[in-house]
């Protein structure tokens, strides 16, 4: 997912103590970014980079600053990452996030994927293409007698 100012601090209290533990794998930052209590792996922060505290930050792309002193495999200054930032030129909106040939988050990741939205457990598609097979009909009838069979039409097309 692509986030732009993200700030998510003490949203979720129990007994005063912040309860959000997220986990955000393999998302592009933009903009200060505030999470408490989580796990931030395999992403890409484009700008501010303002991760809160308390946080578990490993294997990321980071263009500018420290989330602190422990690296933890997480990569600063970073250039050249995305085929189409930070100018588009005729990329559309998704496609400029993709990675480039010689991007340092190839690669970079837990186990080796690659940082950013078009690797890890849920990659991203292109222009929202699912990688499975979308139902876009079905027909059941509101009624079957006993003794009867239900007979159920069902249309499905691939996306991919």
């Amino acid at each position: 997912m692509y986030f732009s100012h993200l700030n998510l601090p003490n949203n979720i209290t129990t007994s005063g103590y912040s309860t959000i533990n997220t986990v955000a794998a393999n998302n592009i930052f933009s903009g200060n970014t505030t999470l408490l209590n989580s796990f931030l792996y395999n992403n890409i922060y484009t700008s501010g980079n303002s991760l809160g505290e308390m946080n578990l930050v490993s294997n990321n792309v980071f263009f500018t600053g420290t989330p602190g002193t422990d690296e933890n495999g997480n990569i600063y200054g970073a250039t050249n990452v995305f085929v189409g930032y930070p100018t588009q030129g005729s990329y559309s909106f998704d496609s400029r996030w993709q990675l480039a040939q010689n991007s340092p988050a190839l690669g970079a990741g837990v186990d080796g994927v690659d940082c950013g939205i078009f690797d890890g457990q849920y990659p991203y598609k292109l222009s929202g293409i699912l990688s499975r097979p979308l139902i876009y009909e079905l027909t059941v009838p509101p009624y079957v007698p006993d003794g009867s069979d239900l007979n159920i039409t069902v249309k499905v097309k691939a996306e991919d």
